[in-house]
């Protein structure tokens, strides 16, 4: 976070946190029909870590929390374009966007 974008960023990542609570990140991501991994990948991390943010597990932090909160606007703005500009997913890509929030809640 640069000192210029600091209360930006800080909005930011209470975003990120709120959409990993409330599993809206997961429920914008297959809005757009993308996998776990076509998004870990454009924001830097892994499925794994991605799956546990929108599992609400783990809590987004640092540039690829910011990253990830940034990407979800713009898929909301232009879906259709991004899914354009990204690699085909194989057979295998989305393991971990089959997994369901409510599989992991008490």
């Amino acid at each position: 976070m640069t000192a210029q974008n600091s209360t930006q960023d800080v909005r930011d990542l209470a975003e990120a946190w709120w959409l990993a609570l409330t599993g809206e990140g997961a429920a914008r991501r297959k809005r757009a029909r993308l996998s776990v991994r076509q998004v870990a990948e454009a924001i830097g991390v892994g499925g794994p870590t991605l799956a546990r943010w929108e599992m609400g597990d783990r809590r987004p932090t640092g540039d690829p929390a910011l990253a990830w909160v940034r990407l979800l606007r713009q898929l909301g703005e232009d879906a259709q374009a991004f899914r354009m500009a990204m690699p085909a997913p194989c057979a295998t890509d989305d393991t971990w966007g089959t997994i369901d929030r409510r599989e992991w809640v008490g």
